[in-house]
């Protein structure tokens, strides 16, 4: 038995390791929550087991049940639930981390990829048109949430605004914040939590086991199993109803602003022929010829119409509020007074104007429990009855007259599987649940600051690293000779004007505001500056558009550009190159042959699409020729200027802040090193570095 335990906890420690290599970093929270809940789990076991071993148990046992072993079997039950509860919990953190990380790369792909296509173009926008009319329904209802199936163009859309207008409100850069790194921060956060049980739900989940126990005790077994059943198909249908309410919020916020954008959509997307067929005065009309799906042109409703079931239950409020608000504009009120009855973000949520998120939260905590104690119970209770129970003809008991009602075997196993389907929708809607609820949760007035400084600290140390690797190109004379003799065709580098004309861009550049200083940038309104795990994302665009590819990769490579251009004026002089240069022991010689290979048109300066031909073939050198392990050696030692064998804050920030200008403080540049120093003695050893290059992805 002692061995036993000594090989589970070794099995335990190896499970740890593993998941905190296998998942990304910001999905740590995971982790940490997930042995918290376990370590409590096996103390209660451990406490049960003390207990049901004191002889005034079967005391007790006699008292209530008439035999002295009927509590210690009870006992035997609820540690065999206990330990399966612990198992689907360490599953259950598995696949969260999986989840976690699809839903990370569905978000960066989204900030990637166009949210028009040459696909797109070719049949006509239709399935962009749907999307939008979808997204701008002005009196989208509970049950749309529930029944309609929306396509991915509708969820890149809401995505798409929905980043908008966080930037807007969050007074950020479009081009410059990584939204997708801000939403996936938040999303481990939300992880986390949902794996750690607060007490109120232990309380909760307490009620609802003795409600069973009672019924257990009342109820024939057949009936017991029928209504363990219908609890999880109850479980699974609260998941869509907690997915159609997350859906509706969402909604909600971004419908407005997609809506002003209206005219540019229906312009961008329409061709000369249909404008000229159609009423351009009444752009409605734009929905109702452009939308395709029949399953979408519904017969037109009054603006004032009746409230099914569920909307005047979900919406009691709203419809109050608003109420109430109309009463006191049409009374002249005071703005004070009327203010107290307009309409707030996070009144949108259940009791939002008390708990704000939090009880949604509650209920999505509870759904995955609860699902997980029901799989649990009736493997255990419910199983062996069903598929394994020792029929014998003579035997009239009443266990005996549910095995021949329920058609004996056959009956069981077909029972069986119906009892696992609530189980696989749940985990099915989960993900879907937590995405959409972790945007809303963490936008408008929810909106996390330090979550934001995270981000863009993020951010600026990957530019600063990105930039110390050109740099260190630059210093080896080697290096540099063989990155430029690589050869790529500048053809790649360009967008064809076949591809500049044919995709709309007024409309997208309004919508995601980005900023555009020429045709080719045009088509980079859904691009990012980021590096690491939008790396896949990238790939996946690599193939399927190569303009928003290369986008991507021109919006990356200015943040480092920018590092070398001081006066910001679009190109780096030759006073610029050496201030910075100067820095990293370069001396005039090495920089004048640098500035003579990089610049082409021999004008004296560097222009970004120099520098950024360069960049290209370095990637590529790093990708067919390097070694990762000696450049990541070689840049230690140029931060290392002690040659201590640590790089210590201060050295950190005099490369990064003070050689490089990366707008970094001290405290910042403290809280990227503490971040992996697993020693804790506020330095980063060759390996602790290695990891940070690693998650950076710099030579990658």
């Amino acid at each position: 038995f002692i061995t036993l335990i000594l090989g589970l906890s070794i099995c335990f420690e190896f499970g740890r390791e593993y998941l905190k290599e296998s998942i990304a970093e910001v999905f740590f929270p995971i982790l940490t929550s997930l042995y918290s809940e376990l370590t409590l789990l096996g103390f209660i076991g451990l406490l049960l087991f003390a207990i049901f071993k004191m002889s005034w148990v079967e005391e007790l046992s006699v008292d209530l049940f008439g035999e002295a072993s009927a509590i210690q079997e009870i006992g035997e039950q609820v540690h065999m639930v206990l330990f399966l509860v612990m198992i689907v919990f360490l599953l259950q953190a598995v696949f969260m981390g999986k989840f976690g990380e699809s839903i990370q790369n569905k978000w960066n792909l989204w900030e990637a990829k166009p949210l028009l296509s040459e696909k797109d173009a070719g049949n006509g926008y239709k399935e962009f048109r749907t999307a939008f009319y979808q997204a701008t329904k002005e009196h989208a209802t509970f049950r749309d949430m529930i029944f309609i199936n929306y396509n991915q163009k509708h969820n890149m859309l809401v995505h798409t605004a929905t980043r908008l207008k966080f930037i807007q409100e969050a007074n950020l850069k479009a081009s410059d914040f990584d939204f997708a790194r801000y939403l996936s921060v938040a999303l481990g956060v939300t992880l986390g939590e949902l794996v750690e049980i607060p007490v109120k739900t232990w309380f909760i989940l307490e009620g609802l086991l003795l409600f069973f126990w009672r019924c257990e005790l009342a109820f024939v077994p057949n009936a017991r199993i029928v209504l363990w059943i219908l609890t999880g198909y109850c479980t699974a249908a609260a998941a869509y109803l907690v997915h159609a309410k997350v859906k509706l919020i969402l909604h909600q916020y971004t419908a407005p602003l997609i809506r002003e954008h209206h005219s540019d959509a229906f312009h961008a997307t329409t061709s000369q022929a249909e404008l000229e067929q159609q009423k351009l005065e009444e752009p409605s009309s734009f929905i109702k010829v452009s939308t395709a799906d029949p399953k979408l042109v519904k017969k037109k409703k009054s603006l004032v119409k009746k409230n099914n079931i569920l909307q005047r239950f979900f919406f009691k409020n709203d419809q109050q509020n608003n109420a109430e608000a109309a009463r006191l504009i049409h009374t002249n009120s005071s703005d004070e007074e009327l203010g107290k009855h307009i309409h707030h973000y996070h009144d949108l949520f259940w009791y939002g104007h008390h708990f704000h998120a939090h009880f949604t939260f509650d209920v999505i905590r509870l759904i995955s429990l609860l699902t997980s104690i029901y799989s649990a119970i009736f493997v255990l209770v419910y199983f062996d009855d069903l598929v394994w129970y020792k029929f014998d003809p003579s035997d009239y008991s009443p266990e005996a007259k549910s095995w021949r009602a329920r058609g004996q075997r056959p009956g069981g196993i077909f029972i069986f599987l119906l009892a696992i389907i609530p189980p696989g929708i749940v985990v099915h809607k989960l993900k879907s649940i937590l995405e959409d609820f972790t945007v809303c949760a963490n936008i408008s007035e929810f909106k996390n600051r330090r979550y934001i400084e995270q981000v863009l600290r993020r951010q600026k140390t990957v530019a600063a690293f990105e930039c110390l690797k050109v740099v260190q190109c630059f210093r080896d004379p080697q290096m540099l000779e063989a990155v430029l003799a690589i050869q790529i065709d500048h053809d790649e580098q360009k967008i064809p004007e076949s591809k500049r004309s044919s995709s709309p861009t007024e409309f997208l550049i309004n919508l995601t505001g980005r900023s555009t200083t020429s045709p080719t940038t045009q088509k980079a309104y859904l691009t990012t500056s980021r590096r690491g795990t939008s790396i896949r994302a990238l790939e996946k665009i690599k193939d399927e558009d190569a303009a928003a590819y290369i986008e991507n990769q021109k919006t990356h490579w200015h943040r480092i550009f920018d590092l070398f251009d001081d006066d910001k004026e679009g190109s780096i002089d030759r006073q610029e190159m050496q201030n910075l240069l100067t820095n990293f022991k370069c001396d005039e010689e090495h920089i004048n042959r640098i500035i003579s290979v990089l610049d082409i048109d021999n004008d004296g300066t560097i222009t970004f699409d120099e520098f950024f031909s360069f960049a290209n073939k370095l990637e590529t050198y790093l990708e067919e020729h390097a070694d990762p392990e000696k450049l990541t050696a070689e840049m230690f030692d140029i931060i290392d200027s002690d040659a201590s064998g640590t790089i210590t804050v201060h050295e950190m920030h005099r490369v990064v802040a003070e050689m490089l200008g990366q707008d970094l403080s001290v405290e910042d540049v403290f809280n990227v090193i503490q971040d992996l120093d697993e020693d804790g003695n506020g330095e980063l050893d060759i390996e602790e570095f290695t990891i940070l290059l690693h998650r950076f992805r710099i030579y990658e």
